[in-house]
């Protein structure tokens, strides 16, 4: 759960309204268990929808490290449109990658390697 934590709180923090409610060990997720199986529907939830607002005819790469620089220029486009969706040519690739816990889990390791020590991509 820690190796997904910083592209989760990066993620939710720039469109939060995907994410869940606020649930502690009194409200009926006590597991660590459930609490990261909450964090990776969230995470999917995100990455489907920013990933509407790369350019037209974006793919998703093959590697992690790659996918996870995508994951960031979808965030910058979603980040700088409020949301707001843009018009699109043609549709882009989905990134069927995110419904693959192992997947998602390179990926949040590759996304850790992005960003700049002491700094945070947005």
């Amino acid at each position: 759960m820690a190796q997904l934590r910083p592209l989760w709180e990066h993620l939710t923090n720039i469109a939060p309204a995907y994410r869940l409610a606020e649930l502690g060990p009194d409200d009926g997720l006590p597991s660590e268990a459930e609490r990261e199986h909450r964090m990776r529907i969230e995470l999917e939830d995100i990455i489907f929808a920013v990933s509407r607002w790369l350019p037209a005819g974006t793919v998703w790469p093959e590697g992690a490290r790659d996918r996870a620089a995508v994951l960031h220029e979808a965030c910058e486009e979603f980040s700088q449109t409020c949301g707001q969706p843009a018009v699109r040519g043609s549709a882009l690739s989905s990134p069927l990658w995110a419904v693959h816990d192992d997947e998602v889990d390179d990926v949040a390791r590759a996304w850790a390697t992005l960003q700049p020590r002491g700094q945070q991509l947005i």
